[in-house]
């Protein structure tokens, strides 16, 4: 999504552009944005100039809807968004700190925008030693935080 963030009404961009932009599989970043444009966040364009962009202003999109198109719901467990799957709902204790806990996580989701994720890549990609790529400096975080 970043890099379609930073394309935004500038034309589309192909799966291949993305995939080495993020260094990510090509194969894998076509099913997530099968699942994004199910979700309305993405659209494809076929032909010269095609490619994918977004399918409505950086600015509307929040990180809720895209988890939510990629992952479904966000409840913790399933009596939190399909109550009537248990019948111990009505009267279970753990169910009320569940639903706070996806309310929480909705809450946090729903305050940041990719643009807000895009702007915030750009602050911390500004702030790299020019001789540390970005890819050593996530190297270097994971090994000082003590993982591989």
């Amino acid at each position: 999504m970043s890099e379609l963030v930073g394309q935004y009404g500038n034309g589309s961009l192909s799966l291949k552009e993305i995939a080495e932009g993020q260094q990510l599989s090509r194969n894998y970043l076509e099913n997530l944005f099968n699942a994004m444009k199910v979700g309305g966040l993405v659209r494809s364009k076929r032909g010269p100039g095609g490619g994918w962009q977004l399918a409505r202003p950086p600015q509307e999109i929040t990180l809720t809807q895209v988890l939510e198109s990629l992952e479904g719901e966000l409840g913790v467990v399933d009596c939190v968004d399909h109550p009537d799957t248990c019948k111990r709902q009505a009267f279970c204790p753990t169910r009320e700190i569940y639903v706070e806990i996806s309310d929480a996580i909705r809450g946090v989701l729903d305050r940041y925008t990719i643009a807000d994720l895009h702007a915030r890549q750009i602050e911390l990609e500004a702030l790299a030693p020019d001789d540390l790529g970005l890819e050593d400096l996530c190297l270097s975080a994971s090994r000082s935080n003590g993982s591989s």
